[in-house]
């Protein structure tokens, strides 16, 4: 299944873009493109409809529905992480200072 990232990714190669190019367009950094791209974020809404507008596209096309399957297993890996995570601030022991280091 596509993901957001994939999906503006193809569209900017298809376009024959490069990041900067892209971000100029939208009128964002190259950075925030690269971190769309990346899957670490995902664009708000009048970005959202800039990439629209820009590649003439539906903001349906962004966000293709998932297989229930694949959803289940997504929110079963986010609850597993969260567990984990919670169990890692629980065991954590605060920092120390080494003698001499104040």
């Amino acid at each position: 299944m596509r993901e957001f990232k994939d999906i503006l990714r193809g569209l900017r190669i298809r376009s024959n873009l490069s990041q900067s190019e892209l971000s100029q367009q939208v009128f964002l950094s190259r950075s925030a493109i690269a971190k769309y791209e990346n899957g670490l974020g995902l664009p708000g809404k009048e970005t959202l409809e800039r990439f629209c507008t820009l590649f003439g596209v539906e903001k349906a096309y962004f966000f293709p529905p998932e297989p229930q399957e694949l959803l289940i297993e997504k929110n079963r890996r986010i609850r597993r992480l969260k567990t984990a995570l919670s169990v890692w601030r629980r065991s954590s022991s605060p920092l120390c200072l080494r003698p001499g280091s104040s």
